[in-house]
């Protein structure tokens, strides 16, 4: 896999929307996107559950801080972007 392919699934800041209470990000696309356009994911906050919008925030606050020109959305403490285990792995203990 060349660089450029390997970047162009790496999620971007500007991937981020605000709407309101709520956020999308924009997923790239994929060999089954046919229209190569990627697919929304809209978060939004659910009764009686923790708030994304004020999680994401916070995110964002502190990546802005520690990272300001770095194009990529998720990054680790140390600045790398995370791994497929990695993240799957923090996903699983939800």
């Amino acid at each position: 896999m060349f660089k450029d392919e390997l970047y162009s699934y790496i999620l971007q800041h500007n991937s981020l929307v605000w709407i309101d209470n709520d956020y999308e990000i924009l997923l790239p696309a994929h060999k089954a996107d046919t229209a190569f356009e990627g697919n929304r994911v809209h978060i939004a906050k659910i009764i009686n559950a923790p708030d994304p919008t004020i999680i994401m925030i916070r995110y964002i606050c502190s990546w802005d801080n520690l990272f300001p020109l770095h194009p990529q959305l998720w990054l680790r403490a140390s600045g790398s972007s995370p791994t497929r285990s990695w993240f799957l792995d923090r996903l699983h203990q939800f």
